[in-house]
């Protein structure tokens, strides 16, 4: 029987969405009231989200010279997918084809996953441990319920003519609520607990092991989270605003408070039994010392955060004759998170921008084909705060030490009274060209950034507590340019051409990167590795050379050499004499997962009450390695485990070196210095410094398994109809509007990268690629 496994986890998602609006008022008041629900099956089937939200809103005009209005938003999402050991894509395409899901009556098919406990001094074997897919969705999950409120108040009184002072304040509350649990019958508890479900404890003369090593001796697991927070954010300003002959004169000042708090629990608890009405297991500890250890260090974890700002800000504009613009803008924030130091604790970042409006000028106001011709720039400094980064001391609260009889704490991160904000400079500089009425749009636009004083860590000697410091010693360089163009070949009344294209590239490049960064070789193949001179997220491959003779991969320049004398002897030094020249020798640069050029694509076609539109996206000169096709510890295949295509073509017999790159199967470690009875040693000698954990982790990780990711994507394509207003008034509304739309129609892609999908970072972890969507809307407005 054969199973395709992603037809029975997966389909194509599917939504409906249904809003009801109201809207009116009259001179003095305004309101709008809308209410809506979203329902949306995932690809993976057991995927569910459900959304409900509405809005209330009313404007006042209490005086000619004063508004108030108010509206509050609410919205709660319920959501659920699968545990987090179970992941279907990756499950799907690792399972044969030839494991059923289901036996002949229908009942769900089991296979081996992990062998029983066993004592074969005792003679004790304990039946194996099965798994079922479908029987695991049905006994674990995860569920998470969302809440949020958002109060929003907003006042401007016109002060004089000119005047106008504008205050809003907002303020948001939020909680949610996540539980994700295994019960006794899921193969994940089954693993934890040592024993298939439904086997009885084994006698401890029989199997003492059962009573050392098991994690879960009954139940499952339930790990939830709770988190509650709350924002507010307060805007006052001050606007200004007056023209005179050919003069124009803008300007604004004010002020921004924004406070948010959290406050979270996060817990694992075991024993959880919950068909049995969401109890949990009485175990003793004192039998289990596996099990007491893990919940001798299980602590509930309690998440406290505050995080206030204070912000300054003005602007001035001035425009002559609507031909010269010149605009100063300032702001000054604070943060809680910089204040040990007073210098620090504020960052004045400011702007100044110009524009030129050339078709204003005599010179061209005769160019009647000429609408628009605009030159803009700007320069600017700009702040921000690393989160993650703060210049107080922090420890991690311990337990009592048991000779001190006092509590123990530990260094997590070492004070730096003076860490302070991250700066960047920015220039810009961009044109504007319209013509012919809106037949052509054209904008283009440059922009350099250089960061500096990004937070960075840097190593310290062991007696200050720690081994690193976060110090503000990096720096970045970032440069590129946008363009946009816009057609309109057709447009009449009753019909209509519109197409749009934009792109943009991005160079950056490191220029002040930490020398004493700690890399080891996992850094410069997942491009994490920072290097002076490389765009950031540069990954690096190693160099594949061929297949020998036994079908093992062999590479460039991984190997040590030794110094060898006039004699041609060694004399035992090596020449390679650290890590860095040793992943020197051995990688080679492949590029970057970011695309060197990315943009999209619209075309919209309208005809009468029928509108078609459709986008594309692109992105070209990035790369992306292939799935891998070995573990580091390789070993045979299980006869559960599904086989890549390409294992067709692998080597089989000496001589298959001469016509294929895919190595054999083979269970042998292959490890750096390790000896193999049927082969000969598979390094030539011990590495003093190792740049992979074995040959197959190489070959995965090889320049021969990457390949381009450049891709060009319909991400939607929708018609619409819009009602002859007769009917809508008939049913007594403003309007009435019917849509449908599918997303991820199609996808033009590089073929080497053998049916994957290009956006596709990795396998696994939820990594699904983007499916197709279909989905109709219906709207109506009274």
């Amino acid at each position: 029987m054969n199973t395709d496994w992603y037809d029975l986890l997966f389909h194509t998602s599917f939504t409906q969405s249904y809003n009801l609006s109201v809207s009116g008022g009259n001179d003095r008041v305004n309101y709008y009231i809308s209410a809506g629900y979203n329902d949306q099956k995932g690809v993976a089937k057991p995927e569910k989200y459900t959304r409900y939200n509405a809005l209330a809103k009313v404007d006042v005009n209490l005086y000619p010279n004063l508004k108030i209005g108010a509206d509050v938003s609410s919205a709660r999402v319920k959501s659920k997918r699968t545990h987090s050991s179970v992941d279907l894509y990756q499950y799907a395409y690792e399972t044969s084809r030839a494991i059923p899901a289901y036996n002949e009556d229908g009942s769900d098919y089991f296979y081996t996953t992990k062998e029983g406990l066993k004592n074969t001094a005792k003679d004790y074997y304990s039946p194996d441990i099965k798994f079922n897919i479908f029987h695991e969705l049905d006994h674990s999950g995860y569920e998470s319920t969302t809440s949020n409120t958002s109060m929003n108040f907003h006042l401007d009184w016109k002060l004089f003519s000119m005047f106008n002072w504008h205050t809003q304040f907002n303020l948001t509350t939020t909680h949610t609520n996540e539980q994700e649990w295994v019960d006794e019958q899921s193969t994940f508890a089954q693993s934890k607990r040592l024993l298939a479900y439904g086997v009885k404890e084994p006698d401890a003369k029989l199997a003492s092991n059962y009573y050392t090593d098991t994690e879960l001796p009954m139940g499952g697991i339930l790990n939830e989270k709770d988190y509650r927070g709350q924002s507010y954010q307060l805007t006052s300003s001050l606007s200004y605003f007056q023209t005179f002959q050919k003069h124009e004169i803008n300007a604004i000042a004010g002020i921004e408070i924004n406070s948010r708090k959290m406050d979270g629990k996060t817990e694992t608890n075991y024993g959880y039994l919950r068909e049995r009405g969401h109890k949990f297991a009485k175990i003793v500890l004192e039998n289990y010392s596996k099990y007491r250890n893990t919940v001798a260090e299980n602590y509930p974890a309690i998440t406290d955060t505050k995080d206030n700002k204070v912000s300054f800000y003005g602007a001035f504009t001035y425009t002559f004759d609507n031909r010269y613009s010149f605009n100063f803008n300032i702001r000054a924030d604070g943060s809680n998170q910089f204040g040990k130091d007073i210098s620090t604790r504020f960052l004045p970042i400011w702007s100044i921008s110009g524009r030129w409006n050339a078709h204003e000028e005599l010179f061209l106001q005769n160019v009647k084909w000429l609408e628009v011709l605009a030159v803009r720039g700007s320069f600017g400094i700009q702040g921000n705060v690393n989160e993650e980064q703060v210049p107080d001391m922090i420890l991690t609260m311990g337990g009592m030490d048991n000779i001190s009889e006092e509590y123990s704490s530990t260094l997590y991160k070492v004070p730096n009274d003076h860490l302070k904000w991250e700066k960047t400079q920015s220039y810009n500089l961009g044109i504007n060209l319209v013509v012919l009425r809106g037949l052509l749009d054209v904008t283009l636009e440059g922009y350099k950034k250089t960061g500096k004083n990004m937070i960075v860590t840097k190593e310290i000697t062991s007696t200050n507590g720690a081994s690193r410091v976060a110090i503000n010693r990096g720096s970045l360089r970032n440069k590129g340019w946008e363009l946009s163009v816009g057609l309109k070949p057709l447009n009449r009344k009753d019909y209509g051409i519109s197409l749009s294209f934009n792109t943009s590239k991005v160079y950056n490049k490191v220029t002040n990167a930490d020398k004493e960064q700690n890399t080891s070789y996992t850094n410069y193949v997942n491009g994490s590795v920072i290097t002076n001179g490389k765009p950031v997220n540069t990954f690096y491959s190693y160099q594949f050379d061929k297949l020998d003779a036994n079908g093992y991969p062999t590479f460039k320049n991984y190997n040590e050499q030794y110094l060898e004398d006039g004699d041609g002897h060694k004399k035992g030094d090596f020449i390679i004499s650290s890590y860095e020249e040793a992943y020197a020798r051995a990688f080679v640069a492949m590029g970057s997962r970011e695309p060197d050029l990315s943009g999209g694509l619209s075309a919209d076609f309208r005809y009468k009450r029928f509108s078609l539109s459709s986008t594309f996206a692109f992105n070209l000169g990035h790369k992306v390695r292939l799935n891998n096709l070995y573990v580091a510890n390789q070993t045979l295949p299980y006869p559960q485990q599904n086989m890549s295509t390409e294992y067709v073509n692998r080597w089989r017999k000496p001589g298959d070196e001469n016509r294929t790159n895919i190595p054999r199967l083979s269970d042998d470690a292959l490890r750096i210095g390790e000896w193999n009875d049927a082969y000969s040693k598979v390094y030539p000698q011990d590495l003093k410094y190792p740049i992979a954990a074995s040959l197959w982790e190489m070959y995965n990780y090889s320049d021969l398994r990457t390949v381009s990711s450049s891709f060009l994507r319909c991400t939607n394509l929708s018609l619409n109809y819009r009602f002859p207003e007769e009917w809508c008034k008939r049913l007594f509304l403003n309007s009435l509007n019917l849509g449908f739309s599918v997303s991820n129609l199609f996808v033009i892609k590089d073929k080497a990268l053998k049916g994957r999908d290009p956006e596709q970072i990795s396998l696994g972890a939820r990594s699904i690629p983007p499916q197709q969507t279909y989905s109709m809307r219906l709207s109506l407005n009274f």
